[in-house]
């Protein structure tokens, strides 16, 4: 038989023992010691002072009078020091690391977490509260696949619900992604001029919008205009704009404002003029007043021309005139001549949809006794190019696939590149979003513009779809 036992080698009372009280002392001792083991330290030397039942567990190199006792527990006990082997499985709590450690028989480490568990809150080298009850501090966070994929789910209650991501700097929100309030995925940013906007969405359905892109399509008041050679002109209306795209300050001419660019980028600009003077006239939109970076010649009639050019934010653009001439600023009217794309029945199918946009009365268009209002002959159109190469693609693959034939498909292409404000060509009627717009199409038309590509503008597109055709 054994002097002591199995699990925490207590010492047995033998029989005839004398003083048999030390050693049933010296067995209460050792389990005040080791029941509810706690190890103040891990040191490789003793303190100077210990207080009475301290434990520390010695680590190597070892001095002192804990020479050799090496991964033991050092108990000291009316004022010596008595040495523990620890078995595996013991259990203590560390109070220099705040830790409970299980032994496993060479050194103590944390316990580990079942297989299976649940935590109202975890923080993870950070602390978790009842709103964030998953909470992390650390450089980078890994999530990997199990074999295959791996997929991460963010889910919400309803549509009127949020379920996004929140990107910070410093503790305030810069950018979300997700959907927020709505169906729609959305981009949205936060700056400390503009406040939160929605930078680009994308309908379930997988139409894009790019709701801050920056565009306008400006004019002067309606009149008749004779610039002065050298002189500048401005806008006065802007009849759609976005992206930050306004009026500046007055021209000394008294005609009209500067437009200002709200941000750096390429930009499609678009230039139409009505001349009714016959001498030659050369019109220039001229980039802070002192660089023209879009010209246009011509005579008589209406006209217009297109540039790509770069704009840093800031900049602020005008028309400058050379030569004299008399220019029409003024509204379509009932009374106009008729485009010379009608016939003898008022249908033409191939007719230029330039003239289509602004006929009122040929069979282009359902017929209409409202008149159109098509805007001074001064017009600027501002269109990120990326977005017009973007649709431009859409439609080359519709009419390589050859579903546009003329120019009536490619008004319905586009019209199925944006559902949410497009021609109901039967029902004569332009929709916006799900309701529709209660006037005539060709009333309807002036608004199509929001839809990212205005009509005039597919005069430029249809000469690029037919040279890419063969």
């Amino acid at each position: 038989m054994s002097d002591a036992t199995a699990n925490l080698d207590l010492p047995f009372i033998l029989p005839a023992q004398a003083q048999k009280h030390v050693t049933h002392n010296e067995a209460l001792q050792r389990i005040d010691a080791l029941v509810q083991l706690v190890v103040t330290t891990s040191a490789t030397s003793p303190p100077a002072e210990p207080a009475e039942g301290q434990i520390h567990w010695v680590t190597a190199p070892e001095i002192g009078p804990w020479t050799g006792r090496a991964d033991n527990l050092a108990l000291f006990q009316d004022g010596v020091w008595v040495f523990i082997t620890p078995r595996q499985g013991w259990t203590a709590v560390f109070l220099d690391e705040e830790r409970l450690k299980l032994f496993d028989g060479t050194e103590w480490i944390e316990q580990p977490l079942p297989l299976e568990a649940r935590f109202d809150r975890l923080g993870v080298s950070a602390t978790a509260d009842s709103h964030n009850r998953l909470s992390l501090s650390s450089p980078a966070s890994l999530f990997n696949h199990a074999g295959d994929s791996h997929r991460l789910t963010v889910n919400k209650a309803g549509t009127s619900e949020t379920a996004s991501l929140v990107f910070q700097s410093n503790w305030q929100g810069r950018a979300e992604m997700g959907l927020a309030g709505e169906d729609r995925f959305s981009l949205k940013v936060n700056g400390d001029a503009t406040g939160w906007r929605q930078a680009v969405s994308v309908t379930p359905e997988g139409y894009v919008r790019h709701d801050q892109r920056p565009l306008a399509r400006a004019s002067l008041a309606p009149a008749t205009l004779t610039p002065a050679a050298g002189s500048f002109t401005g806008f006065d209306d802007l009849h759609l704009s976005g992206g930050d795209v306004a009026l500046g300050s007055p021209l000394p001419s008294g005609h009209g404002q500067e437009l200002v660019i709200p941000a750096s980028g390429y930009y499609l600009l678009s230039l139409t003029v009505a001349a009714i003077s016959t001498g030659t006239h050369t019109v220039h939109v001229s980039r802070n007043g002192s660089a023209d970076i879009l010209s246009h010649s011509s005579g008589a009639g209406t006209s217009s021309t297109t540039a790509l050019v770069w704009l840093d934010a800031n900049d602020t653009l005008a028309l400058r005139h050379e030569g004299a001439i008399q220019y029409a600023l003024r509204l379509r009217e009932d009374g106009d001549q008729a485009s010379p794309c009608c016939d003898s029945t008022g249908r033409n199918e191939k007719a230029p949809l330039e003239w289509r946009r602004l006929c009122i009365k040929c069979g282009c268009w359902p017929r209409s006794e409202q008149s159109i209002p098509t805007g001074a002959r001064h017009r600027l159109h501002a269109v990120d190019r990326l977005e017009l190469a973007h649709r431009a693609l859409q439609i080359a693959d519709d009419r390589m696939a050859g579903n546009i034939e003329n120019d009536g498909d490619l008004v319905a292409a586009l019209a199925r590149r944006r559902p949410a404000q497009a021609f109901d060509l039967t029902g004569r009627q332009l929709f916006l979003g799900s309701e529709p717009w209660n006037e005539s199409l060709d009333a309807g038309i002036e608004q199509f513009h929001d839809a990212e590509l205005q009509l005039r503008d597919l005069r430029t597109l249809r000469r690029s779809l037919a040279a890419g055709k063969d």
